[in-house]
């Protein structure tokens, strides 16, 4: 694992290439909706949701490098290439209540490609906002070019899946196991 870490102050992390609006609607789970660009394609995906649990504590849980690699290599099935990239996280909690994780591609610092095609082009962020009721809102946005020779159709929807899953692991994570 390669800890490549850069902090900020503060991070504009809904600016540059984010697609503007209108976003639509894919689909609803467990509180988590999924968005991506009415105009489609663009290999970006969005999710927003509720979690159980105040900003400091998902802050946190967002930036334990201890627990979560920045190096990531997905083992897809054949005849699929796997894919892998290195990440470069920046984040900040404002007095205002919000806080920001930006992540970008670092492959530069990552190991050299070994039989994976490598992910470029790595653009995402984490907004949170503070509620009154020590719940926190997450809007996750992310784009990334999976490479390889996969119809752009299969990328865009892997990218529009992982942003639906990336909140709803928050979701989970946070929210108390079920009584039986």
């Amino acid at each position: 694992m390669l800890p490549v870490l850069l902090l900020a102050a503060t991070l504009a992390c809904d600016d540059g290439d984010v697609p503007a609006a209108p976003w639509r609607v894919t689909q609803v789970v467990d509180g988590v909706t999924a968005l991506a660009p009415a105009a489609g394609g663009a290999a970006w995906g969005a999710a927003e949701g509720m979690v159980p649990a105040p900003i400091g504590a998902v802050l946190r849980h967002l930036v334990d490098f201890d627990r979560m690699p920045v190096y990531f290599r997905y083992d897809l099935p054949w005849p699929v290439a796997d894919r892998d990239y290195t990440a470069r996280y920046r984040w900040t909690l404002l007095p205002t209540g919000r806080g920001r994780v930006e992540i970008v591609d670092a492959d530069g610092a990552g190991p050299p490609v070994d039989g994976a095609v490598r992910v470029t082009d790595l653009r995402a962020c984490f907004s949170l906002e503070t509620r009154a009721d020590d719940r926190t809102r997450v809007r996750y946005r992310v784009h990334m070019e999976l490479g390889g020779r996969l119809p752009r159709r299969m990328k865009d929807e892997a990218v529009k899946k992982l942003a639906l899953r990336s909140v709803l692991g928050l979701r989970r994570y946070f929210s108390p196991p079920l009584v039986r």
